[in-house]
């Protein structure tokens, strides 16, 4: 699984090919944008549907470094699921 550090104020773009993003964990708030879904809370424990979604953009807006492990996969993993 990817895991990406977002420094204050960082924003990094990914490449979301998949059918689910699943933020497996993180140590911190952060937020997630997309145009087509405009911006969400990101934490850990959180599964996304996100087809038709080619990117998302991983936004870290607070003060502290934030730790994110996440996964794009085809097939859903147990647990709480956001539909958009």
């Amino acid at each position: 699984m990817p895991k990406i550090t977002l420094q204050p104020s960082e924003e990094r773009l990914i490449q979301t090919s998949g059918l689910f993003l699943s933020i497996l964990d993180a140590d911190g708030g952060f937020k997630l944008e997309n145009p087509k879904i405009g911006v969400i809370s990101g934490s850990a424990g959180r599964q996304y549907q996100i087809k038709d979604i080619s990117e998302m953009l991983f936004v870290n807006s607070g003060v502290s470094a934030v730790n994110i492990e996440y996964e794009v996969d085809d097939a859903a993993h147990v647990g709480v699921r956001f539909e958009f």
